[in-house]
């Protein structure tokens, strides 16, 4: 089953040329399958299906959130996609982004989780002890790959597949 969230990170240089090419929403996969095959991505991380409890950890909603820490589902939208938007971030963005997180590390992120909350807007995936592990653990391994990717000044390409 689809709805896994992907990350992969780009010097500037490598998103300009990437955004400048032909990426008809047919071929948007392609391109992005061609870009990690051309050793375009500098890293990459998937996030699995956390990426909705995620934002409604970080932002206290399931609904798209502007500002840093709405990063999981907002984004300059360059191609709609089947069912959801691939985004990117420049690297400011990134910048902006990882500021936001900074303060919030895995131990902060697992205090900010109200499984009622979570429960009644039909985001938790389980008990409380597996949102704790499995949306905690994703957020972790999201937060170090944008500060990584914030600290050697490059961008992000995201989308959910």
């Amino acid at each position: 089953m689809g709805l896994c969230s992907h990350w992969y990170e780009l010097t500037p240089a490598r998103m300009t040329s990437f955004l400048a090419g032909d990426r008809k929403l047919s071929t948007w996969d392609d391109a992005l399958d061609d870009l990690v095959r051309s050793e375009g991505v500098l890293a990459e991380t998937d996030i699995d299906k956390s990426w909705f409890a995620m934002h409604f950890v970080l932002c206290g909603t399931p609904d798209p959130v502007d500002g840093p820490l709405g990063f999981v589902m907002t984004g300059e939208v360059v191609d709609e996609g089947e069912d959801y938007p691939q985004r990117v971030f420049e690297p400011d963005e990134v910048n902006e982004i990882a500021a936001a997180l900074r303060p919030v590390d895995g131990e902060a992120f697992r205090m900010r989780i109200d499984f009622t909350a979570m429960k009644r807007a039909g985001v938790s995936r389980g008990s409380e002890a597996d949102e704790l592990e499995y949306v905690g653990d994703y957020y972790i391994q999201l937060r170090e790959f944008v500060l990584g990717v914030a600290e050697r000044g490059n961008a992000i390409v995201t989308c959910i597949t």
